[in-house]
């Protein structure tokens, strides 16, 4: 199995977890391209090297990483991007690179959606007006046009280890009212998700809608985690996940964020 990172330093410990580990550029330039450790990339204490090393031009051949059954594109849509649309232009990379019998899966965002009071799911139609919402709607489209098997994981805030909930709840403080709620998934039921979805056959042609069941407020979520907070009026947008629950037959690991965060407390 391959799998690729833009971090030098995570080639070793992709090749650890018995990964053919890949470093792949993503950006403006140089083009996107799989490169190979070997003696052109070495992380700080371990070279990956042979096995595994490989050239560029011997990575153009069928069994390189772009020949595989299944791609899972889960570039982050980053914040820093000078121009948004940088991203739409990864996913056309992307998908170019792929034949009609190959499989590709993103993981999005539920930002996608608008702010809101009330619930929403996959059907809800809009027209973004933020630059950075056309941009991701964009891509996701990318993807979805591929004339292969496709579809778009929409995650909630992502949790779990090296994740902890405590973390992110101090800086969403800075942007959002307590009365809010949260969109949230753990970091295992992601992985459970696009595994039963890859094993499975399940899922494919479909945007599904990847969040935890519950859906506490902001000021729950601040209360079991300690932070100090101030009250503000406000309500969120709650993500449905019953489409993805019917599609997938999937029941999730860790399906209330406040109940583990709750456990670990006791």
């Amino acid at each position: 199995m391959h799998a690729a990172t833009t971090h030098h330093a995570k080639l070793a410990l992709l090749a650890k977890e018995g990964f053919v580990p890949h470093l792949i550029r993503v950006g403006e330039s140089p083009p996107l391209t799989p490169l190979q450790g070997g003696e052109q990339y070495r992380s700080d204490s371990v070279a990956i090297g042979s096995p595994h090393c490989r050239t560029i031009k011997e990575l153009e051949k069928k069994e390189d990483f772009w020949s595989s059954e299944t791609i899972v594109v889960t570039l982050p849509f980053r914040r820093q991007f000078p121009d948004p649309w940088v991203y739409v232009a990864q996913m056309r990379e992307i998908v170019s690179k792929l034949s009609s019998h190959q499989r590709v899966l993103l993981t999005s965002s539920t930002s996608y959606y608008p702010d809101c009071d009330h619930s929403v799911d996959e059907n809800l139609a809009f027209s973004p007006i933020a630059p950075r919402l056309k941009a991701l709607a964009a891509a996701e489209s990318v993807i979805v046009s591929h004339p292969g098997p496709s579809a778009v994981l929409r995650l909630g805030g992502l949790y779990g280890p090296g994740r902890e909930i405590r973390g992110f709840a101090k800086k969403g403080l800075e942007r959002h009212a307590l009365n809010s709620r949260v969109n949230l998934i753990h970091r295992d039921d992601v992985i459970a998700i696009v595994m039963r979805m890859l094993c499975d056959d399940v899922g494919w042609g479909c945007t599904l809608n990847a969040v935890s069941d519950a859906h506490p407020s902001r000021g729950d979520l601040y209360g079991v985690c300690a932070v100090e907070a101030v009250s503000q009026v406000e309500k969120g947008k709650i993500v449905s996940n019953q489409k993805l629950k019917m599609a997938l037959d999937y029941q999730f690991c860790y399906p209330d964020p406040l109940a583990l965060i709750e456990d670990f407390s006791q």
